[in-house]
C-alpha cells in the first residue's frame, strides 16, 4: 500500500539465506566453524586481499587492527571526527590518544589537506618518529573512514603514510563493494575492516571481517579474537572425532570470533552484494534526478573514477532557504511514513570525547555544519522503485511548502 512506512535501512534476506541458517542449526555446529571458514575464503576473494579474519563485528576488527599494529598508551592514531563511536572509541581502548580531523566539504571523508596540516604543523619529527605536540604522543597510525560507501582519497593517505612512517587501517564499515582507481576497498590501506551489521550492504545481523597482505598481522588477529589460543583457525574442530582438547593461551586476547549462524547469512548476502550495489545505485539515480532542480538541498558529490557502493544517500538541507530545520523535516518525512536518519553526531561533541580530550563545538566546522544539516534517505534494496519516488515526491512537498 501507497502509505506503507518506509523504513530507513531493513535487510533483505532471501530464501537461501534462511534455508542456509536452518541447516546451520540443524548441523548441531552453531559457533565458529566450517562456514565461518568458508565466509572468510569468499570475502578475501571478493575484494582481492590475501588474508581475511571474520569477527563479530566491524568495532572487533579494528581493535584488532590497532593490538596487531602494536598500538597503546604512547601513540596517537589520526581519524575523522564525523564517524561513529567505534572508530574513536577503538582508539581509547587501547590506551591511545585520538587526534581528529575536519571532513571534506563534498564527500564528508576525512579531509586530506587538513591530515597533512596536523601531520606538518601539529607535529615534530623525531628520530623515534612523528611526535604529536599537544599530546607528546607518537603517531602511529591514520583510520579514514569511507563515508556511506564513497573512497576517501587513498592515494594522498597512502602517500603521507609512506612519507611519516604510518600505518593506514581503512574503517570500511561502509564500503564492502566500493572500488578506488579499479582496485576494490580492502586491497589499499594496510588493514581494512568491513561491518556487516543489519543496516549495511551486506549483513549476518551482527559481525565484521578484517582483510590484510600481510600474514603475521592476520594470523595474530585470529588468534587475538578467539581468546589468544594458539591454532585459531582449528579450534572448533577439537570436538570432532579426530579432534584435541589441548590448547595454548598465547596472547592475552578476546571474544571476538564470528558464529557460523552468522556466516551462514553472509554466504548468500555476498552472492547478491553486487546486485544489491546496484539496485541502491537506481535508488540514488532517481533522488539525483528528482533533485537536481531543487537548490533548497544538495546531493551527494560522487567522486571520480570510483565505484561508490551507495551505503547511503545522505542530502544536505539549506537552512537559509527553508522556512524549517533539519529535524523538523525528518519529522515530517516520519508523518508521511518514511524513515530517514542523520548519520552522525560528531565525536567531539558527544560528553566522553569533551571530557576526556577537551573537544569542544567550534574545533571542527565542517564536520558540525554537515551535522547541523544531514538526512540520510532510504537506499536500501528492500525499497521498491515505488517507494523511492515517494520519497523523492516527500522531499519536493517538503521544499514546496517550506521554500523562503
Amino acid at each position: 500500500m501507497p502509505d506503507d512506512f518506509i523504513p530507513f535501512s531493513p535487510p533483505l534476506i532471501g530464501r537461501a539465506e534462511i534455508d542456509e541458517v536452518v541447516d546451520t542449526l540443524e548441523s548441531g555446529w552453531l559457533t565458529t566453524g566450517p562456514k565461518t571458514e568458508r565466509f572468510e575464503g569468499l570475502v578475501r576473494d571478493y575484494v582481492g586481499a590475501k588474508y581475511a579474519v571474520a569477527v563479530n563485528s566491524c568495532t572487533a576488527a579494528l581493535h584488532l587492527a590497532l593490538v596487531v599494529l602494536g598500538i597503546g598508551p604512547e601513540h596517537a592514531v589520526i581519524c575523522p571526527t564525523y564517524t561513529f563511536a567505534s572508530t574513536g572509541h577503538v582508539i581509547c581502548h587501547t590506551g591511545a590518544t585520538p587526534v581528529f580531523v575536519d571532513s571534506e566539504d563534498k564527500t564528508f571523508n576525512l579531509d586530506v589537506e587538513k591530515l597533512k596540516n596536523i601531520l606538518q604543523r601539529d607535529c615534530r619529527e623525531t628520530r623515534a618518529g612523528l611526535v604529536h605536540k599537544k599530546s607528546g604522543k607518537k603517531v602511529k597510525a591514520v583510520l579514514p573512514v569511507h563515508y556511506g560507501g564513497q573512497p576517501c582519497d587513498l592515494d594522498e593517505i597512502m602517500g603521507l603514510a609512506d612519507k611519516y612512517n604510518l600505518h593506514v587501517v581503512e574503517d570500511a564499515a561502509h564500503a564492502l563493494g566500493t572500488e578506488y582507481k579499479g582496485r576494490r576497498i580492502g586491497t589499499i590501506g594496510h588493514i581494512t575492516c568491513f561491518s556487516f551489521y543489519a543496516t549495511k550492504n551486506l549483513t549476518t545481523g551482527e559481525g565484521g571481517m578484517l582483510v590484510t597482505d600481510n600474514e603475521e598481522w592476520a594470523e595474530k588477529a585470529r588468534v587475538l579474537s578467539m581468546y589468544g589460543i594458539s591454532d585459531a583457525r582449528r579450534i572448533w574442530k577439537r570436538y570432532a572425532p579426530k579432534g584435541s582438547w589441548v590448547y595454548d593461551i598465547k596472547y592475552l586476547g578476546f571474544k571476538y570470533n564470528m558464529m557460523d549462524i552468522q556466516a551462514a547469512l553472509g554466504l548468500h548476502q555476498l552472492a547478491r552484494l553486487d546486485d544489491f550495489i546496484e539496485a541502491r545505485a537506481k535508488h540514488a539515480a532517481i533522488y539525483l534526478d528528482a533533485f537536481a532542480d531543487l537548490h533548497q538541498i544538495r546531493c551527494p558529490h560522487v567522486v571520480e573514477d570510483a565505484r561508490h557502493c551507495w551505503h547511503l544517500f545522505p542530502i544536505l538541507v539549506d537552512n537559509d532557504l527553508l522556512q524549517v530545520h533539519r529535524d523538523e523535516i525528518i519529522e515530517i518525512l516520519k508523518a508521511k511514513n518514511i524513515g530517514t536518519s542523520v548519520l552522525f553526531q560528531p565525536l567531539h561533541l558527544h560528553s566522553y570525547y569533551q571530557e576526556a580530550w577537551g573537544t569542544k563545538e567550534g574545533d571542527f566546522p565542517v564536520a558540525e555544519d554537515v551535522f547541523s544539516r544531514i538526512i540520510n534517505l532510504p537506499v536500501s534494496p528492500a525499497l521498491t522503485e515505488e517507494g523511492a519516488n515517494r520519497v523523492a515526491r516527500a522531499i519536493w512537498e517538503v521544499v514546496v511548502e517550506h521554500r523562503r
